[in-house]
C-alpha cells in the first residue's frame, strides 16, 4: 500500500469534501457558500474552479464515481448537480428540493444531462 499523501490546501476549516473517482480532483467547502475544486498538477493540488451557485452555507459535497458528476447541498435547501466539462469548467444545474435528506446521488446522476 502506498504511503499516505498530505496536502495543505486551506488554513480555514473544511465543512465537506469529496474526491473524484481517480482522485485527480477534490471539491472542498471551506465553511462558506462556495465550493472550490482543486486539480492535481504534478505532485500538488492547485485551485482549478470555484462554484458560487448556493445562497447559504454548503453542508455536503459528493462526487459520483461512475458518472463523474458532483453534487453540492446547502442550507438554502437546494441540491445542485454539477457536470464537468472538457475544459475543466463546471456547469451547475439548479434543482430545488424541499429536503435533501435521503437523496440518492447515483440514482439522480443518470438523469441530469448537460447540453
Amino acid at each position: 500500500m502506498p504511503a499516505p499523501q498530505v496536502h495543505q490546501l486551506l488554513t480555514s476549516p473544511i465543512v465537506a469534501f469529496s474526491f473524484n473517482a481517480d482522485r485527480s480532483k477534490v471539491a472542498i467547502s471551506p465553511n462558506t457558500k462556495d465550493v472550490d475544486i482543486y486539480a492535481k498538477k504534478g505532485p500538488e493540488f492547485q485551485k482549478a474552479d470555484s462554484l458560487t451557485d448556493h445562497d447559504k452555507l454548503v453542508t455536503s459535497v459528493d462526487w459520483a464515481p461512475q458518472s463523474n458528476r458532483l453534487v453540492t447541498c446547502s442550507q438554502d435547501v437546494s441540491a445542485l448537480p454539477h457536470s464537468s466539462m472538457q475544459d475543466s469548467n463546471v456547469v451547475a444545474q439548479r434543482v430545488c428540493l424541499g429536503s435533501t435528506k435521503g437523496w440518492n446521488l447515483e440514482a439522480y446522476a443518470g438523469v441530469v444531462e448537460t447540453e
